[in-house]
């Protein structure tokens, strides 16, 4: 899946500016020592190494080239510690390591055969400059293996070496598949116990809400304020739970790939206004008011998942009204605009809590909520945000905010433009 694949390759430039500093220490330290053959070449291979983790690094922030950075990434990264190697003792350079790097990433992060290509790869690339170097077609232009060259057995030693890396590389790939698909299987067991969980504990809460509204037909007449009020906390309760079972439905779909999407011609007015509808309850109770600025004429259809626009819509009014200040009047703006002729925005704007400044970076991943938002509703998964990211970028919109603590927080989402007839 497309957001699985841009999570792992984000994983991935975390894990190569760790090991590009851990490097650099390294040959820094060997400059001295006369292995490293100039500092010009630490200084090239340090730039250029991350010259690339910038440029991949902004690729996948853009979702630009995604599937060409998975092989492009790595194949680039090979040329460059060829390049290190051949500099450093070439078959005797102690850098062959850093071939270890996009084979271990692309084997755990992705899969057994993603691993073996590039260890396929990269044997075929030490092996090439090995090779030209021990039959004197390219200058040997280090310290290091140079004695070895001068023996009369030179090439069954240098070639022993050689194979013995190579031999590694397929090793640590098949260790690093191995590991991938350990830990693949243990989330496909997680992923089934959470959906099967989810829909055992749907049934009775649906029980729960219609046997409320049961009673509150019924006995209408009969119920004094503070029964009502009881009856309406456990279908505010119930209806909590409830939202909690969607969303973990919608992780457990998400995680193994079995999101429907179903795009039909809709109305953004229309859904808007629906959910609206649908959040009266939560508004009346934390005495919050919900304007709709409407545009002046109704905008063109556009072919999006009706359900998924409409849930994520859901997620961020309902936690606009949430977090709504106790002290100070309640407010929640939505605007529809258009904000170029390729995309309408949705804005969604409150005077709540805010988010701080340290944890809005985190404020899309899975599970997490802000502190304060923990303090004021000890209620919540922290699912809201991040289900509401994974369906707009599979329809291939952006979500993102501004927000300062106390004043409040503004929500923006762009939908694309993908039909254009009223």
């Amino acid at each position: 899946m497309q957001n699985n694949l841009i999570a792992n390759l984000e994983k991935r430039v975390k894990i190569t500016w760790l090991i590009l500093l851990f490097s650099l220490a390294i040959l820094l330290f060997l400059i001295p020592l006369g292995i490293v053959f100039s500092w010009q070449i630490v200084i090239y291979f340090f730039i250029a190494t991350a010259g690339l983790n910038f440029l991949f690094s902004w690729f996948i922030k853009e979702n630009k080239f995604i599937k060409l950075s998975l092989w492009l990434w790595p194949i680039s990264e090979v040329w460059l510690i060829t390049l290190i190697i051949y500099y450093t003792g070439g078959f005797a350079s102690v850098f062959s390591f850093l071939y270890l790097i996009p084979i271990t990433t692309l084997a755990i992060l992705f899969s057994l055969q993603a691993g073996l290509g590039i260890a396929i790869f990269s044997s075929f690339a030490y092996l090439g400059l090995t090779t030209l170097e021990l039959y004197g077609v390219i200058p040997h232009v280090s310290k290091i293996g140079a004695e070895i060259l001068a023996r009369p057995n030179n090439l069954y030693i240098a070639f022993s070496v050689i194979l013995n890396r190579v031999l590694i590389f397929f090793v640590v790939a098949y260790l690093g598949g191995f590991l991938s698909s350990r830990q693949k299987e243990i989330d496909k067991m997680k992923t089934d116990f959470i959906s099967i969980a989810s829909h055992q504990l749907r049934t009775p809460t649906t029980s729960i809400r219609l046997f409320v509204e049961m009673l509150r037909s019924e006995t209408k007449d009969k119920l004094s304020d503070k029964h009502r009020e009881y009856l309406d906390n456990i279908n505010h309760s119930a209806g909590e739970i409830f939202q909690l079972v969607d969303d973990f439905l919608d992780i457990s779909r998400i995680e193994s790939g079995k999101l429907a999407v179903k795009p039909e011609l809709v109305q953004l007015e229309d859904i808007i206004q629906s959910v609206i509808n649908d959040t009266i309850s939560l508004a009346k109770f934390k005495k919050c008011q919900v304007i709709f600025k409407k545009p002046k004429e109704k905008f063109s259809p556009v072919l999006v998942d009706k359900i998924l626009i409409k849930q994520v819509i859901n997620n961020l009014i309902v936690n606009a009204i949430r977090y709504s200040p106790g002290d100070k009047k309640c407010n929640v703006f939505i605007f529809l605009t258009e904000k170029n002729a390729q995309e309408y925005l949705i804005t969604i704007k409150d005077n709540g809590i805010g988010i701080p400044e340290e944890d809005q970076k985190n404020i899309f991943e899975k599970f997490f909520r802000a502190d304060n938002a923990v303090k004021l509703e000890t209620e919540g998964a922290g699912l809201g945000l991040y289900i509401a990211k994974v369906i707009i970028e599979i329809i291939g919109g952006k979500i993102w905010f501004d927000s300062i603590m106390n004043q409040g927080s503004v929500f923006y989402i762009t939908i694309p433009k993908k039909q254009g007839k009223k």
